[in-house]
Order: C-alpha cells, then structure tokens, then sequence
C-alpha cells in the first residue's frame, strides 16, 4: 500500500505530518483509522491561514500561513536546503533564479532535492518562480548541458547578503529568509517611485532603472525583462487599481529602508485609485517572456521522444512473443 499527497496548497509540514501519521495507523493495523482520516482530509474546505484544524483527537494541524517568512527548524524544506548548501552555492542559485536561467539539480535523495528546489525558491519571496518544474531528467539533458557561472560577473555586490547569511548560519528562526527579503528590498524596492497614475508620463519602466546607481542599472535592465519580476509588478498593480492596496512583510521591509520615503507615493496612488483613476508600470500590459515557449516546447519534445522510444521496446518485446 502507498500513500501520497497530491495538492496544489504548499502545505509541505502539513502532508509530511499526515503521511506520517497513516504510516503509523497501517502499521499498527487500524484500517479504520486512516480511512476515516482520509475521508475527512478529502472533504475538509481549505481554512483561513493560522486557523487550527481539529479533524480527530490526534490529527490536528494549523494552516500555514505563507505570507510569513519560512523559519528554522519549523519549515523541513529551509532547514534542509540551508544545511544541504554551503553559503557560496546558495548565492550562486539565487542569481541564477533571478535571471531564469535553466538550472540542473542533481542529488541521489529525493527528498533533499525536493528541499533543496523548494527551500531555493521560497527564498525568491514576494516573486515566485514562473517556469515549469521537472522532476526527472529526460534523456541525454546532460549531454547539452554545460557548467559556466557568467550571471555574477552582471550581478551586483552580495557582500551585505553573504556577511547575512554567514552571521545567521548557526542561529535558527526566519534569518535565513528575512535575509534574502532585505536583499529584494534593496535590489527592486524602489519599484514603487516607477508607479505612475497617468500613461501620458515618461516610461515608468525608465525612471526605474536611471533613477539608480550606475552599478545598478544594467542588473535592473535586465531584470525588468524576467517573467517573475513581470508576474510581481503585474500583482501589485492589480490590487492597487482594484482599491484594494497591499501591505506585506516585503512593503514593511522597504518602508524601514532606503526608500521609505516611497509610503506617501502609495497612499496617493490608492487615494487616485479610488476616485476612478488608474496605476501602471508602464502603457503596455506586461507580456510572458518568449523564452517561457522555448522551455514548454523543449519539455514537449523530449517527452514525446521518450513516448517514442517506449512504443519502440513495446514492439520489440511483442516481436519476440
């Protein structure tokens, strides 16, 4: 018999908990038991976040809540991947994830590396990895794949990041996420100076990128460009213009920052907004990087070879039957 969760809730402690739990009940033999469980899991509405869920007198959960930082020792997924990847790798995938470059991650537990995938893209928070997951390697992948480190050398200085993570490697509680949070902070906090009300102003997506440092600038250029940065402005501009407003540990993370200033720009847009007028980043609505029909292509064509290539021993075999 086998167990598995399957949901698009990312409730990774919860579901290692129940599996835990129905492993125990059929061990022991209480067939009842975990049916019972199961059968109230399956109809159970989804709660509100931080509500405590009694489904039986040792079966209980609180949801998690993920607008809240990830922690140390409480989240499987950080505590694994922190203690899996030394500080300068850690740093080497956050680049690479911020430029959406295709990454290969090898390990011959699969658990660590479902920690190591999840735990590395928690820690992209507020954006989220936009590309598609794939959990097995199709066929001959290594063979085209090659090993060259060139997005640092377009990266700004992650001294501040490193000297975070190093001071908070022996420590646990949020420091590890809180530490990439103020990098974000840093790095596109001032994104909310290039929120305009009116399409008839300069380009928005300008004044977010020559407003910085030198330094800066080329990695803003670019960054613009990613999907997940797109996907994030394109959320913050929906809740403004919908007069809802946002406030999350992220917007509280730059408000105690360099731009702190930018709150008043915030409650001006969604003063505007409110009376009927509208918030862009800029006059076109952020498209979808080309890039995103390579890589669904790429996985289609490698899954179809393998189809093929199965069919072909299928035959074979029913040849020599």
């Amino acid at each position: 018999m086998c167990f598995f969760s399957y949901s698009y809730l990312p409730w990774f402690e919860v579901f290692y908990k129940f599996l835990n739990i129905l492993a125990d009940y059929t061990i022991k033999g209480q067939e009842s038991q975990w049916r019972e469980l199961l059968k109230s899991l399956y109809t159970l509405p989804i709660p509100d976040p931080g509500v405590p869920v009694q489904l039986s007198v040792h079966s209980y959960f609180t949801v998690p809540d993920t607008r809240e930082l990830p922690s140390i020792p409480e989240s499987r997924n950080l505590t694994e991947y922190f203690v899996a990847v030394d500080v300068n790798n850690m740093l080497h995938l956050y680049v690479s994830m911020l430029y959406e470059r295709r990454i290969l991650i090898c390990c011959s537990k699969l658990s660590t590396l479902t920690a190591y995938v999840h735990g590395s893209a928690a820690m992209m928070y507020p954006m989220y990895w936009q590309h598609v997951y794939i959990p097995q390697l199709l066929f001959q992948i290594h063979h085209v794949t090659v090993e060259l480190n060139i997005d640092l050398n377009h990266f700004p200085k992650m001294s501040s990041l490193c000297n975070r993570l190093k001071k908070v490697s022996t420590t646990t509680g949020d420091g590890v996420a809180r530490a990439f949070l103020r990098t974000h902070a840093a790095l596109f906090g001032s994104y909310r100076n290039a929120l305009q009300i009116e399409p008839s102003q300069s380009r928005s997506e300008e004044v977010f990128v020559t407003h910085r440092s030198s330094a800066m600038r080329q990695f803003l250029q670019n960054a613009i460009q990613q999907q997940l940065f797109k996907q994030f402005i394109d959320g913050r501009l929906d809740l403004l213009n919908a007069g809802e407003g946002f406030r999350d540990i992220f917007e509280d993370e730059i408000n105690m920052g360099e731009y702190a200033g930018s709150d008043n720009n915030y409650h001006q847009w969604l003063f505007t907004v409110k009376k009927g007028g509208g918030a862009i980043f800029n006059t076109v609505r952020t498209k979808a990087n080309p890039a995103m029909k390579t890589v669904y292509k790429f996985v289609s064509e490698g899954i179809k070879e393998v189809k093929s290539r199965l069919k072909q021993k299928v035959r074979c075999v029913l040849n020599l039957i």
